[in-house]
């Protein structure tokens, strides 16, 4: 079954070139994280493995899930190649039927945002509550509203793999002001020797949140004790800033 239809072949090509690697400070906070928590960690938005394989190297005993089947197939090569079988799931977060429990859930580098429904948001989140432990964590990552613009964005790249291979990458994305949701439609374009070899497209959504709006979520999720913190330390984030860390722990008494 198909269950998205983004983060396809050459949108996962590019990404792995352009983002091998989580940035130090992101990976050792989630790396502090899961070495806090003293059951198995769950990343349901896991992509190709960027925080995952890592974590997985350092010892961390962590599962992974994605939508895309495609950023799973590239997950696994890379595990192949490093003698590494972790358990992976193939589900939406929305969908999720994963039947066991994790004393934690990270979602890093804002990959919630990219469920848009209110519907979908709300049965993620009490979906990510009914897999914790009561007093598991929940560490995720929102975009505010507040660098958005309402006018169109263009944007242009490349990357080079090491396979002398480019894929060149267009973008043009408008922000919807009332739904607080970023449309952005994509272009991948892939050569070998200047002779277009590939061609794909798509378009994404990104959910942006203010604070008080996330943290009413949560809290209707059953979540509580809700930090939201400016990314990787430990002050207080506001609607000013771009990105917004939140923390929480599930209700000892939650029915999910």
């Amino acid at each position: 079954m198909k269950l998205i239809d983004s983060y396809k072949k050459l949108c996962t090509e590019f990404y792995d070139t352009d983002k091998p690697f989580a940035q130090p400070e992101e990976f050792n906070f989630y790396l502090n994280e899961a070495r806090k928590s003293n059951h198995t960690v769950l990343e349901p938005m896991c992509g190709s493995g960027r925080f995952l394989i890592p974590l997985l190297e350092l010892g961390v005993n962590i599962e992974g899930m994605d939508a895309s089947s495609e950023m799973l197939e590239s997950l696994k090569k890379k595990c192949i190649s490093k003698n590494l079988d972790p358990v992976i799931y193939h589900q939406c977060l929305q969908n999720m039927t994963i039947n066991k429990k994790y004393g934690l859930v990270m979602i890093p580098s804002g990959s919630f945002g990219l469920i848009t429904d209110n519907k979908d948001v709300m049965d993620s989140l009490k979906n990510i509550s009914s897999v914790l432990y009561p007093g598991g964590k929940l560490i995720l990552e929102i975009e505010t509203p507040c660098k958005s613009d309402s006018g169109e964005l263009i944007n242009r790249r490349e990357v080079i793999n090491n396979e002398n291979i480019k894929i060149e990458f267009s973008s043009k994305s408008e922000f919807d002001k009332k739904l607080n949701i970023s449309t952005t439609d994509y272009i991948y374009r892939k050569y070998k020797m200047d002779i277009l070899t590939g061609q794909e497209s798509e378009t994404l959504s990104i959910r942006h949140y203010k604070v008080d709006e996330f943290s009413d979520l949560l809290t209707e999720a059953g979540f509580s004790q809700i930090l939201s913190l400016i990314p990787y330390s430990e002050k207080a984030a506001s609607d000013d800033d771009e990105n917004i860390l939140f923390s929480c722990i599930k209700n000892q008494q939650t029915p999910y």
